[in-house]
């Protein structure tokens, strides 16, 4: 994967569960390096689309470097 999750320490995931809790509604993902969302053509949303009910998932496109 060229964006892979960042390895954390034991303190730094603490640190990180601490900031959720205090955001209420959202998850926090760490990556290694940023993350540029894919410009994906309508035909490319539908088929996301599509694996997301085949598979009962959320998914999240990112563009490749």
């Amino acid at each position: 994967m060229d964006n892979p999750l960042a390895q954390l320490t034991a303190d730094q995931v603490a640190k990180l569960q601490e900031f959720e809790q205090k955001l209420g509604s959202a998850y926090v993902l760490a990556y290694d390096d940023p993350l540029i969302p894919a410009r994906l053509t309508d035909e490319q949303m539908a088929e996301l689309r599509k694996v997301e009910a085949e598979l009962g998932v959320c998914l999240v496109a990112y563009r490749k470097r």
